[in-house]
């Protein structure tokens, strides 16, 4: 291999890589650089007691959903109950004198197997409607679920989201696993129920 696309795989797969930001009780977070964006992408990984189907079902009620979010400030079922796939509207709560951020988020659950779950998370920014809010300009991310044993399963959540509107990316990078630890602590909380 050449030395040039040597040192550009080199630097993709360095750009890429996760960074460990923390270890608390069992729940680890990560982030790392999304080469087209200033703002940071985490992932939060834990494994704790529960099934694939009871992380299935608290990670996809869309009443739970104030429990594991207490960011959120308004949230709305756009489309029918499905076993496969739903949007959301939601209303992510910002610290003034930042605008809130709207955005619509589209869930595609694929069991994989009795043992194995994936929510697969893209936004429908054509079902964002007209608002005071400022849009969220891009996100993905996804949900796995694996089951360790009868009665254990690992639980791994990555998302991606550029915020819009002004607010600084190092304040936003900053806090971008916040949030995401506290869900990943409630989650824990209520498997272990």
């Amino acid at each position: 291999m050449p030395y040039i696309q040597l040192l550009q795989l080199l630097f993709l797969t360095l750009a890429s890589s996760w960074t460990l930001s923390f270890e608390d009780n069992g729940i680890t977070g990560y982030t790392r650089h999304v080469d087209h964006s200033k703002y940071l992408e985490y992932r939060l990984e834990m494994t704790c007691k529960g099934t694939v189907k009871e992380a299935l079902d608290a990670i996809t009620d869309i009443n739970n959903y104030e429990k594991l979010y207490p960011f959120l400030g308004k949230i709305e079922l756009l489309s029918e109950p499905h076993p496969t796939e739903f949007d959301v509207l939601l209303v992510i709560k910002t610290p003034f004198p930042a605008k809130n951020r709207i955005g619509v988020y589209s869930n595609h659950i694929k069991l994989i197997s009795p043992d194995e779950a994936r929510i697969a998370i893209t936004q429908k920014s054509e079902l964002i409607p007209d608002s005071k809010y400022v849009n969220i300009e891009e996100c993905y991310g996804s949900w796995d679920i694996k089951a360790v044993d009868q009665n254990q399963v690992r639980i791994v959540h990555q998302f991606f989201a550029d915020p819009g509107g002004s607010i600084p990316a190092w304040i936003i990078n900053a806090f971008a696993l916040k949030h995401p630890k506290n869900t990943f602590k409630t989650l824990k909380k209520q498997l272990q129920k």
